[in-house]
């Protein structure tokens, strides 16, 4: 990822400004789970580069996780959540690197305590952005909504509308971080409340 950074390569790459890494890497762990990492990035004015981001940064590796923008970094940082930054436009492919061959091993740092959880997001936390899991449980907080946490068996199909097939069909591929997982995920079940029009939303 800091090579192609620092090697440049277009759109979207040239819309990075800079790259944080936080969580259970950033402090030294060990054994550490995904690597959690920041990205902010200036607006093309035309669509939304996030997954483009996505492939141009990592292309099909795994074990990272992106939040982009530099609002959704501001508002981890609030929520004293410590960044590191690893790149920034200025910076050579040296500098980048210096920095995670910097961080010293903690064999007491863990995964830290995870935010707007429920047990219903449990195992799957990482598919629901957390600013979607904070607006849900807020929502249910409120009275809006009432969810919970259906366990389909791996034998079990939910007939999917035309415009969930065509998701299907046209924009999920077998190695895509966004396709359906094997087993299949619980669905999350939502329902509103008599004050509002009953809906449901599966994944």
């Amino acid at each position: 990822m800091l090579q192609r950074l620092a090697e440049g390569g277009g759109w979207p790459l040239d819309l990075v400004d800079a790259v944080y890494v936080f969580g259970s890497y950033a402090r030294g762990a060990l054994e550490p789970g995904d690597v959690d990492v920041a990205v902010d990035f200036r607006s093309s004015g035309g669509r939304d580069p996030r997954i483009d981001l996505r492939q141009a940064l990592i292309g099909r590796q795994r074990g990272m996780q992106f939040q982009f923008g530099a609002t959704e970094r501001q508002q981890l940082e609030k929520d004293d959540v410590a960044m590191l930054r690893l790149w920034c436009r200025s910076d050579t492919l040296a500098q980048a690197l210096a920095v995670p061959h910097g961080i010293k091993e903690d064999a007491a740092a863990g995964r830290a305590q995870r935010d707007d959880m429920t047990e219903e997001f449990e195992g799957v936390d990482r598919y629901i952005p957390r600013p979607v899991r904070a607006e849900l449980i807020a929502w249910r907080d409120a009275g809006l909504v009432t969810f919970t946490r259906l366990n389909l068996p791996e034998t079990q199909t939910v007939s999917a509308g035309k415009t969930m097939a065509w998701v299907i069909n046209t924009r999920w591929k077998p190695d895509s971080r966004c396709a359906p997982p094997r087993p299949p995920l619980p669905v999350l079940y939502l329902l509103l409340s008599p004050g509002g029009r009953p809906e449901q939303s599966g994944r």
